[in-house]
């Protein structure tokens, strides 16, 4: 059975799209911004926490990694998303 036809081509072709030093191409059904659901996913942990969090709490909670949770609270804190205490460290809605 043939792949069905796109405006770029059959979707095995879309698939094994690879450039050097970029991930393969997500699947064509696949949409959004992937970036945008994880900055959405801790808001909504915090939304489950009672009280300022760390970066640990968060980090634990939404299972990703300490690293990558402190970007993403750097972000929506100077976003104005959240607020983080200059004497605890603690990020709060």
């Amino acid at each position: 059975m043939a792949a069905k036809s796109s405006i770029i081509g059959t979707e095995s072709d879309h698939r094994k799209k690879s450039y050097p030093g970029r991930p393969v191409t997500r699947e064509p059904q696949v949409s959004g911004s992937r970036t945008l659901a994880t900055g959405l996913a801790i808001l909504w942990d915090f939304t489950k926490i009672k009280g300022p969090a760390t970066i640990s709490e968060i980090a634990r909670r939404s299972g990703m990694s300490v690293t990558r949770v402190s970007r993403y609270l750097g972000t929506l804190a100077q976003s104005g998303f959240l607020t983080q205490d200059p004497a605890t460290g603690r990020f709060d809605l």
